[in-house]
């Protein structure tokens, strides 16, 4: 079995088990929009005949010990959580609650960008030479900077937070505008609309932004920046923007893109 039917049969009982918890408008339409793929409801639809199955024969399982049998993967996972869910499920709503129902990885290659529109209608602009994670799970949304710059336009959700992770930085929103950069070990924030917070794991602060605030993460240091709202994510509009950049960070910027970009220095 390929890593990519094992990643599927995963999602699908995923999927199944959270059909029998109560669900949100959004999580009943990201459901159907992932059902709506012939190989996902193919899936889908395998989960629900063995769970069948097995159900049936749950009574035996709990009057007699199981026999010691050699299980194929599927039917190791599905008689697991048929047995799970005869004593509370917690184990596979743990598993649920931790196995994303949707991941990307999104690569804007040098002097490219990349405009993408997430399941829950979060926009997000990549700039050039970036790379980006995305997990969603039942509960909250994950981000990951890897590298690069990212523009963030968040849809809100008070019931299920977002997280942008950029090495050792968290950012949390419910729903706002703002920019993450991860360049060199130096991570950037920059917000045009609403509210952030930024924790850092290694310097255990927290700094909460607004509109026109920023925050810069250097050599363990966290500095908080003004910033101009309308500068943030310049490059969307194929422009370069600096404040209170040096010559070789400006020379380092312009290399990112491998083209002729509009300058604005403030």
């Amino acid at each position: 079995m390929t890593h990519e039917q094992e990643t599927l049969e995963e999602h699908a009982i995923t999927w199944f088990m959270r059909m029998r918890e109560p669900m949100n408008d959004k999580e009943r339409e990201t459901f159907e929009q992932w059902l709506s793929v012939k190989e996902h409801k193919n899936a889908y639809d395998d989960v629900c005949q063995t769970w069948s199955a097995l159900d049936a024969c749950a009574p035996a399982h709990k009057r007699t010990p199981l026999p010691t049998l050699v299980y194929s993967r599927r039917a190791f996972l599905y008689t697991a959580a048929s047995f799970l869910l005869s004593i509370g499920a917690y184990g596979l709503y743990k598993h649920y609650l931790n196995t994303p129902i949707y991941a990307r990885t999104f690569v804007s290659r040098q002097g490219e960008t990349m405009e993408v529109t997430l399941p829950d209608g979060t926009h997000v602009s990549l700039d050039a030479d970036t790379k980006l994670e995305v997990a969603y799970y039942t509960h909250q949304r994950e981000t990951n900077v890897l590298q690069g710059q990212v523009m963030f336009s968040v849809t809100s959700d008070p019931q299920k937070a977002f997280h942008v992770k950029a090495s050792d930085t968290l950012v949390t929103v419910v729903g706002t505008r703002f920019s993450v950069r991860n360049i060199d070990n130096i991570v950037k924030i920059a917000v045009q609309e609403g509210h952030v917070r930024v924790e850092n794991s290694k310097l255990a602060r927290t700094f909460d932004l607004l509109p026109s605030d920023g925050l810069m993460v250097k050599n363990a240091e966290m500095t908080t920046l003004k910033v101009t709202p309308e500068l943030v994510g310049a490059w969307q509009q194929g422009r370069v923007a600096f404040e209170d950049a040096t010559l070789e960070e400006t020379l380092k910027e312009f290399a990112r893109y491998g083209e002729e970009k509009t300058c604005c220095f403030r």
